[in-house]
């Protein structure tokens, strides 16, 4: 299948062998690299660093395993991305400092590696359920300065280390009783977070809030911490 003119495209399929870059379409994927001549391409590439922030990329749909790092860093005219449920990690820097705004993420992630959301305007952040728990790395939205709410579905156990840092307009936490650790300077910087519940009832697990979790949250005036917590 050759694609001549659009600005999405959904990428990991084993129907699209051939891809053409025309004026309104570009290209950019695990298993394809392109050109800006318009030719067609086939096979694995890495676009030049020179290709950072192109415009035509608007609108993506990622559906293979692994999101490579730093696939789509610096890109702010990309506005919306749908993470498949084909995709298992998503790699460093993988989409740091785009312009996604709308943001959709499969239930099959196991893994976000460090960084891999920085500095997006998104206001919200919603994960899917799923049997396990996911995996952060450190600093996941750090600098998102949009962000308002943030839900972590049963079965995960962890808020990692400033995975939230800097996210200023964050005020929403929906967490889930199988929550087992809040990392080091998680929440460093949250300015606009007032108020900051734990879950509580049958099951609850919270055990370690690491140093400098709430550092810089100049709003906060309650924290309800549970007992029984390292």
């Amino acid at each position: 299948m050759i694609l001549s003119t659009a600005t999405s495209i959904k990428f990991g399929s084993s129907h699209v062998d051939r891809v053409y870059h025309g004026e309104n379409f570009e290209f950019l994927g695990h298993d394809f690299s392109y050109t800006l001549d318009g030719s067609i391409v086939n096979g694995n590439g890495t676009p030049p660093s020179s290709l950072a922030g192109d415009p035509l990329l608007t609108s993506l749909i990622a559906d293979y395993a692994l999101i490579e790092g730093e696939s789509f860093e610096s890109r702010g005219n990309l506005t919306e991305v749908i993470i498949g449920d084909g995709v298992n990690n998503i790699d460093v820097n993988a989409f740091d400092g785009c312009g996604i705004t709308d943001l959709t993420i499969g239930s099959n992630v196991n893994t976000f590696y460090d960084s891999c959301f920085n500095d997006n305007p998104f206001t919200s952040v919603v994960l899917p359920e799923k049997s396990s728990s996911y995996n952060f790395e450190r600093r996941v939205f750090q600098n998102c300065g949009n962000l308002t709410g943030f839900t972590l579905p049963e079965n995960s156990d962890h808020l990692s280390e400033e995975m939230f840092a800097s996210c200023t307009s964050l005020t929403g936490l929906t967490l889930p009783l199988s929550l087992q650790i809040i990392g080091r300077q998680c929440f460093n910087g949250c300015s606009s977070l007032q108020n900051f519940t734990f879950p509580t009832g049958a099951g609850q697990n919270i055990r370690e809030i690491h140093t400098r979790a709430f550092h810089n949250c100049t709003s906060l005036t309650t924290v309800d911490i549970p007992r029984d917590i390292d």
